[in-house]
């Protein structure tokens, strides 16, 4: 995971870091269910839905200068939206899989790779909660769905 994720041009190479968070945070949620934390584990299953939303933000990023000051979508920006919400709900379970793919071929590499890429995503957190504030305050505008 990049140091700093917002530095990231690309927004589809930017809503994928933010898949890998999303799916670290909901695999180590999985940990600590075993290890019977369950508020920390809903915590980061909160910072997991976070980190989905600001996978579609990052990515409808290249649409939001078209958009600022209207109120509705056009055919241009809605098939943008549509890729973001695909993106949101799709890419974070195939970083799932990854993960747990790493973890599967090597536990102590693959636990410990997770470990490392999942303080770089807490790290990125203000950038997170912008993509969240964000997405909520084109939600109470109405100008998103989903």
């Amino acid at each position: 995971v990049a140091e700093n994720i917002l530095l990231i041009n690309d927004p589809l190479r930017q809503g994928e870091q933010w898949a890998y968070c999303s799916a670290a945070y909901k695999v180590y949620a999985a940990i600590l269910d075993v290890q019977e934390k369950p508020s920390s584990a809903e915590s980061l299953r909160g910072a997991s839905n976070g980190a989905a939303i600001a996978i579609a933000m990052s990515i409808y990023n290249l649409k939001l200068k078209d958009i600022v000051g209207t109120t509705r979508f056009n055919d241009k920006n809605l098939a943008t939206w549509e890729l973001a919400i695909q993106a949101m709900k799709e890419w974070p379970k195939m970083e799932e899989n990854n993960i747990y793919s790493a973890i599967e071929s090597d536990q102590e590499e693959g636990l410990e790779r997770l470990s490392i890429n999942l303080e770089t995503c807490a790290n990125n957190v203000s950038a997170q909660k912008m993509w969240v504030d964000l997405y909520r305050t084109m939600r109470m505008e109405g100008m998103l769905t989903e």
